[in-house]
């Protein structure tokens, strides 16, 4: 265990210790939050300037600055302390560049070209991990072709695609993402943990007097890396998930004497990327980021599951550079998380949002990068043949799933009807 703390003063330590981890109490002061709308904020000087809580560009607090977080009556704190851990919830983008092999040769090739292989997913998730959020991914087609070629809605994976031409998080994606949300909470009252991406504020200030269920609580602007639950480990590991499926497929097209760079595609990138963020990310690893966020107190537990995965990264990349089937091979973490997965917020990039949202025909369009393959149209006798055959093996199974195998009969009945309909439409057709 690696543990990592901020020198809190003595005086302060009391009001520190498990202060946001308390049971909730009702309290009518939650309730003016709400009514206000007007979202949370870090407190402000007497001439109205918002007082930054660290200068410290790397996101660690100060000993002086984590203690006036806390000696203030910030609301922030207050309304956390109110709240049950299953109503507080963070989210976050990060690029993925689905198409990077861990090389660090790699050719130019222009920005156009980058963003075609690059999506925007958002994540959100609670404080207890009982509530993740299907991704919110934004590429820059708005169809891309490996879907229509696989005959494939993309939300039928259990996730959300939406397009602009930088592939980036716009205005009004977040502005619909925002509302989504809401309308998802409908009969709570949660907070919302955002940091000050300016794409965030502008979308706020547009829609917040909207929001019924949802307490905006912006985190400080110059430490988001350490109050951002998500950022503290979170969208990390989804990464090393994905990128861990992504180096075996460029091992296995290698050895197929395939180009992997050629074959890849958005869908199969999705594929990753859904499971790696409802599976594979333990429940763990989100309480314990939330903790470390939400806490003055910052640990960071690695344990072995975290361990195994990045050697088993390392290892791939080690093969492939022996192998020869790469020049020169990325660091893991320069691999993890490259500079064009990040999240840039500067004026240059609102300005190009803010074009793409006035002048339609700047949007994102269907041409893209991807490769694609037309897949077979399953019928639902061919469905069915198979769902038999899972349920069949789960049956001879010794330790046998029995809630599964339940769960594959009520299946087949739902294809059985299907098949029933197609047939007597065939029927009438012959007539």
């Amino acid at each position: 265990m690696i543990k990592r703390r901020n020198a809190i003063p003595e005086s302060h330590k009391a009001a520190l210790r498990d202060q946001r981890y308390r049971n909730p109490q009702p309290n009518t002061q939650l309730q003016q939050c709400f009514q206000s709308r007007g979202g949370i904020k870090r407190p402000r000087s007497k001439h109205g300037e918002a007082q930054s809580l660290s200068e410290d560009a790397a996101g660690s607090l100060s000993a002086d600055a984590a203690a006036e977080m806390i000696e203030i009556p910030v609301p922030r704190d207050l309304v956390l302390s109110m709240l049950s851990l299953r109503d507080i919830f963070n989210c976050d983008e990060t690029g993925l560049c689905w198409k990077m092999p861990p090389d660090q040769r790699l050719p130019t090739v222009s920005s156009r070209k980058k963003e075609k292989t690059r999506i925007c997913a958002l994540f959100c998730c609670n404080s207890d991990a009982s509530e993740r959020l299907p991704i919110w991914f934004i590429g820059c087609a708005r169809r891309p072709r490996a879907f229509t070629a696989a005959g494939i809605n993309p939300e039928n994976l259990g996730c959300k695609w939406r397009s602009n031409t930088k592939a980036s998080m716009g205005g009004d994606i977040f502005k619909e993402w925002l509302l989504w949300f809401d309308q998802r909470m409908g009969g709570r009252k949660v907070a919302l943990l955002l940091d000050n991406l300016s794409i965030h504020k502008a979308a706020y200030v547009e829609i917040g007097e909207q929001l019924q269920n949802t307490l905006v609580i912006w985190l400080p602007g110059h430490s988001t890396s350490r109050f951002q639950p998500l950022d503290q480990g979170i969208v990390r590991m989804w990464k090393a998930y994905w990128k861990r499926e992504w180096i075996l497929y460029v091992m296995a097209e290698f050895d197929r004497g395939f180009n992997p760079i050629s074959t890849m595609t958005i869908l199969q990138a999705l594929w990753w990327a859904i499971p790696a963020w409802n599976i594979d990310v333990k429940d763990d690893i989100i309480r314990q980021c939330f903790k470390n966020a939400l806490t003055i107190e910052d640990i960071h537990e690695i344990d072995n599951d975290e361990i195994e995965l990045m050697d088993e990264i390392q290892q791939g990349i080690q093969k492939l550079e022996l192998s020869n089937h790469i020049q020169e091979a990325m660091s893991i973490r320069q691999f993890l998380d490259p500079a064009d997965e990040h999240v840039n917020d500067d004026f240059v990039d609102l300005d190009d949002n803010l074009i793409s949202q006035l002048h339609p025909e700047n949007r994102a369009s269907d041409d893209d990068d991807d490769a694609w393959e037309a897949l077979p149209q399953i019928s639902p006798a061919e469905g069915l043949e198979c769902l038999y055959k899972l349920r069949l093996f789960e049956e001879q199974q010794v330790d046998a799933d029995q809630r599964l195998i339940q769960h594959l009969m009520r299946h087949e009945r739902v294809l059985l009807r299907k098949k029933i309909e197609k047939e007597q439409q065939s029927h009438v057709r012959m007539f």
